[in-house]
């Protein structure tokens, strides 16, 4: 017996083209479509902090003398290079996105609504939290003392 499925069952080819033709509809309106990205703590076991992993952190994330939020590709490169100096870093990987109301870094369950309210009509506007628009406020009010001196 041949196995179909229904017509208006979820498959992996018709969800694909839906998102192809999502992200078709927003390039022609000029949106970008919002992605989540994947950033590592990499928690230092045999080396200092080198300066290019200072530089390459993720703006808005804690950084001590051994620990960094970095991105993929940078965290994997500090994590070589832990490892051939013979430590055995620990690192750790969650999901990042910004604010674009605050600035603030969202991360994990926080990203992940984030996102959700970025694919929203306008949801860019959407406040993440209560403290949001106070944040944003008081973010145009400095920029503002700052232009007027």
């Amino acid at each position: 017996m041949k196995h179909t499925t229904p017509f208006w069952a979820p498959s992996g080819k018709r969800e694909r083209l839906a998102r192809k033709r999502d992200r078709e509809q927003r390039a022609a309106r000029g949106l970008t479509t919002p992605r989540l990205r994947t950033i590592l703590l990499v928690e230092l076991d045999a080396i200092f902090m080198p300066e290019w992993a200072v530089r390459k952190a993720v703006p808005g994330m804690t950084i001590t003398k051994d620990a960094v939020w970095l991105g993929r590709i940078a965290g994997r490169a500090l994590e070589r290079e832990d490892r051939l100096a013979g430590g055995h870093p620990k690192v750790t990987a969650a999901l990042y996105r910004p604010c674009k109301i605050c600035k603030r870094p969202r991360i994990g369950l926080d990203a992940e609504y984030r996102l959700e309210l970025d694919r929203r009509f306008q949801g860019e506007r959407i406040p993440c939290s209560p403290e949001c628009v106070e944040i944003q406020a008081a973010r145009l009010k400095r920029r503002g003392n700052h232009q007027a001196a």
